[in-house]
C-alpha cells in the first residue's frame, strides 16, 4: 500500500544532431556534435562550440565567431535559442531527421562574382572569380583590395572597400555598380618599394658605366674598367654577419678605384656618407684595400678585382644636383657626375 518511488535523474545529453545553414539557404548534411570536454553542461553555447569544432576542421567557418552563430529548434521556430538553454530541454537534436538548425554568415555553395580588373588608362576587363569559402576570399583580398564602385557622369566613384564574402555578394546585387580589384596598401608599398629598388639599381649601373666612358675622367685616370660589371658590391668583415660597406658601383685602373655613390638627387648626407672620417665609405674602402684578408665581398669574386689598388677617389652621381651640393662636393674632394639630357658627364673632378 505504500509503494516506494525512486526518482532517477534524466540522462545527461552529450550529443546533438545539427544542420548548418548558410546565407545562401543551402544546408549541410546532418552531423553529430559533442559537448566540448571542458564544458560542464550542454547548452546552446555548447552546441555552437561543438559546431565550430565539427565544421571548423576545414575552411567553412574560418573567421566566424561563436557570437555570429544562431541555433534554432528546427525549421518551425522563428527566434534563435538563448545561449543558456539546455539541449536536453529542446525538441530537436536527438534524431538525425530532426536536427537543430545552426545559421552562419557563410556560403555553403561556391560563390561566383564578376570582378573588373585594370586601370582607367589601360581599360578594364571583367573576370569571373569563384570562392568556395571565406578563407579563399580572404586570401584573394589580402593583396588585391576589392572595391565597390559605380559610374557617375563618366567618372568611377568608390562606394566602399569589401572585407568579407557576404559584403561582396550584397554589393554585387546592387544595380548599376561593379566590383573592382585594386591593390591593398601592403601590396602597393611592396610594389612601390620594388619600383624604387629597380630605379636605384638602374641609376647605380648607368652612372657607374658613365664613369668608365667619361672623357674627362679618362684623361685624369687613364683607361678604366668596371668592377663586378658595374653592379653594386658589398663587404663584410670576416666572421661577422653585419654588412660593413656597400658600394653602389666601383671603377678601377691599375692603382686607383673610383667609388660611385649614386642617388637621384644627391644631398649633403650623401657627401657625409662618403667622407666621414673612419665611418665613411671612403675610409672603409681604404681599409678593405689595405687588409683584404679581413673582408669578404658579395659577390665573392669582387674583392679579387681590387687586389693591388691603393687609392680611393669618391664620385657622387645622379640626376639632380643643387648648386651648393656641387660646391660642397668639390671642396670635399668628390667628383660629380650628372646627366646633361643626352647621357652622363662629369661636372667636376680632382686629379
Amino acid at each position: 500500500d505504500n509503494p516506494l518511488y525512486v526518482i532517477t535523474p534524466k540522462p545527461a545529453v552529450r550529443t546533438a544532431w545539427v544542420q548548418l545553414e548558410g546565407l545562401d539557404k543551402a544546408r549541410s548534411a546532418p552531423a553529430v556534435v559533442e559537448v566540448p570536454i571542458q564544458r560542464r553542461v550542454f547548452d546552446v553555447d555548447g552546441v555552437k562550440a561543438g559546431v565550430k569544432e565539427r565544421f571548423g576542421r576545414g575552411d567553412i567557418l574560418t573567421g566566424v565567431g561563436l557570437a555570429q552563430l544562431e541555433v534554432f529548434d528546427g525549421d518551425d521556430t522563428a527566434e534563435a535559442l538563448e545561449a543558456d538553454i539546455l539541449v536536453a530541454d529542446v525538441q530537436c537534436g536527438e534524431h538525425k531527421e530532426k536536427p537543430l538548425v545552426v545559421k552562419a554568415p557563410i556560403f555553403l555553395k561556391p560563390v561566383q562574382l564578376t570582378v573588373w580588373i585594370g586601370t582607367a588608362e589601360d581599360g578594364f576587363v571583367d573576370t569571373l572569380e569563384t570562392f568556395a569559402s571565406e578563407k579563399e576570399f580572404k586570401d584573394f583580398v589580402r593583396d588585391h583590395d576589392l572595391q565597390h564602385k559605380k559610374m557617375d557622369d563618366g567618372n568611377i566613384v568608390q562606394l566602399s572597400s569589401i572585407r568579407s564574402l557576404s559584403q561582396a555578394v550584397a554589393a554585387s546585387q546592387m544595380p548599376d555598380t561593379q566590383l573592382f580589384r585594386g591593390y591593398s596598401l601592403k601590396a602597393q608599398v611592396k610594389i612601390h618599394q620594388g619600383t624604387l629598388d629597380n630605379h636605384a639599381s638602374g641609376i647605380e649601373q648607368q652612372t657607374t658605366r658613365a664613369i668608365v666612358s667619361d672623357e674627362s675622367l679618362q684623361n685624369a685616370y687613364g683607361k678604366m674598367s668596371l668592377v663586378n660589371e658595374g653592379e653594386s658590391v658589398s663587404f663584410k668583415e670576416f666572421g661577422k654577419n653585419n654588412k660593413y660597406l656597400e658600394c653602389d658601383g666601383l671603377v678601377k685602373n691599375t692603382e686607383t678605384v673610383l667609388l660611385n655613390e649614386a642617388k637621384s638627387a644627391p644631398e649633403d648626407e650623401h657627401i657625409q656618407s662618403l667622407m666621414t672620417p673612419e665611418h665613411g665609405k671612403v675610409d672603409k674602402l681604404k681599409n678593405v684595400l689595405k687588409n683584404p684578408e679581413k673582408y669578404v665581398s658579395r659577390p665573392a669574386g669582387a674583392i679579387k678585382e681590387l687586389q693591388g689598388l691603393k687609392r680611393v677617389v669618391p664620385v657622387l652621381s645622379g640626376f639632380f644636383f643643387k648648386h651648393n651640393i656641387v660646391q660642397k662636393a668639390r671642396s670635399s674632394g668628390i667628383a660629380c657626375v650628372r646627366t646633361d639630357g643626352n647621357g652622363y658627364i662629369s661636372e667636376s673632378f680632382l686629379q
